[in-house]
């Protein structure tokens, strides 16, 4: 039973120790300890026990320790990837991104490595904080896109409020419903992006949502999001504008949807 207790403690010590009890002795005596009692009764039946129980102790305290602040990850592979934080809040990672979170410390904060949409759930005494590249987001609940690359780190609201910066700042900017910011690398403070696409979470969210939107602004993103090239011959109908709710699922639907409302001609390219 000594043997099995303090078997760490052979593991670590000299060669020709047989015993627990020799272990110990070894011990004593490198600390300059050493004498014929730790052989006696005492030793072997009460220090021994007391050892593997105070290795046991720590063992449990260390795995504790670990536990306690190890991280979750969370990746999405070839597809996007939907998770629900332990506050409600739901993050969508787009394909090849990688999020982490502290569950157990901090479940409100999120490092993220490529794309997430966040619709967070709102609570005024523990903002929610998102670590991407070179800047940081703090919220108390609204719904914003965070994407972060080689060139550096962009964030787009589409309900709520927001602070964008730096981090390690205290200086960023305010982001609010339908804005957006970037934050190149080596900069120290994000800056306002003028002609951001009216739905840069489309991937995540599926839908196209168009109020009074411009039938130019409306072709260019959906350009960008198909990959192909949207025009009409009669140039002076871009800046017809119109309203409506379209799903990512057809290209096709969604066009003639827009000439029938604008009575245009969309031409791919």
């Amino acid at each position: 039973m000594e043997d099995r207790r303090l078997k760490f403690v052979l593991k670590h010590y000299r060669d020709g120790l047989k015993t627990a009890e020799d272990a110990l002795a070894s011990v004593y005596e490198r600390a300059g300890m050493a004498g014929s009692g730790f052989r006696s009764p005492f030793w072997r039946r009460y220090l021994l026990p007391a050892a593997g129980i105070a290795a046991s102790l720590l063992l449990f305290i260390f795995i504790g320790v670990r536990e306690h602040y190890a991280w979750e990850e969370y990746r999405a592979d070839a597809s996007k990837a939907v998770v629900t934080l332990s506050d409600g809040t739901v993050m969508t990672l787009s394909p090849g991104s990688v999020a982490k979170v502290q569950l157990r410390v901090d479940p409100r904060h999120v490092e993220l490595d490529g794309d997430a949409y966040f619709e967070v759930t709102r609570d005024e005494s523990h903002p929610f904080t998102v670590a991407a590249g070179e800047g940081a987001v703090k919220v108390l609940g609204t719904r914003f896109l965070v994407s972060s690359g080689l060139d550096g780190t962009s964030v787009d609201v589409t309900e709520g409020k927001v602070l964008f910066s730096a981090a390690g700042s205290e200086e960023g900017v305010i982001l609010t419903k339908g804005m957006s910011a970037t934050l190149p690398m080596e900069m120290n403070v994000p800056t306002l992006v003028e002609d951001a696409l009216p739905n840069p979470a489309a991937w995540a969210t599926g839908e196209f949502v168009y109020r009074q939107t411009s039938l130019g602004e409306a072709l260019r993103e959906l350009s960008s999001f198909y990959g192909v090239g949207l025009s009409t011959a009669d140039e002076t109908g871009l800046d017809q504008t119109f309203s409506g709710k379209f799903p990512t699922d057809s290209l096709d639907d969604i066009i003639y949807a827009i000439e029938s409302a604008l009575g245009v001609k969309i031409e791919r390219q």
